[in-house]
């Protein structure tokens, strides 16, 4: 059986691997810490989920990276949008946002739960 794809962008290399250790035993994962990066090198034939850091520490936020994918390249995925920080309530709301607190860098137990519940439901 083919693992599916899941692409996770984040400048936090303590939390790309964390996802890559931790999905990857299921997934094939790739990870990317410059979202003009994984724009550069997204396929979205290839892929079956992006995952991305809200806050990115660069010109093109998350929801910048998201639209770009969508839009420019015709990503139609899923795709998780993680913040430390409370995420807005729309993106919750439209399925896009999930809450993901940690104390850097180690992720919570209770939180990754949230994470891998909301991974296994938008890959069904």
């Amino acid at each position: 059986m083919v693992k599916k794809r899941i692409v996770c962008v984040d400048d936090e290399k303590p939390i790309l691997e964390m996802l890559s250790g931790v999905l990857g035993r299921n997934y094939d994962v790739q990870v990317v810490a410059c979202p003009q990066q994984a724009l550069r090198e997204f396929k979205p034939e290839e892929t079956d989920l992006l995952i991305t850091d809200f806050q990115l520490r660069s010109s093109l936020t998350g929801h910048d990276l998201i639209r770009k994918v969508q839009d420019k390249i015709g990503y139609k995925g899923p795709v998780l949008l993680l913040s430390s920080a409370p995420p807005h309530l729309n993106y919750m709301r439209q399925g896009l946002a999930v809450p993901l607190e940690y104390d850097y860098p180690f992720v919570q137990k209770g939180s990754f739960k949230v994470l891998k519940k909301a991974i296994e439901n938008l890959l069904l």
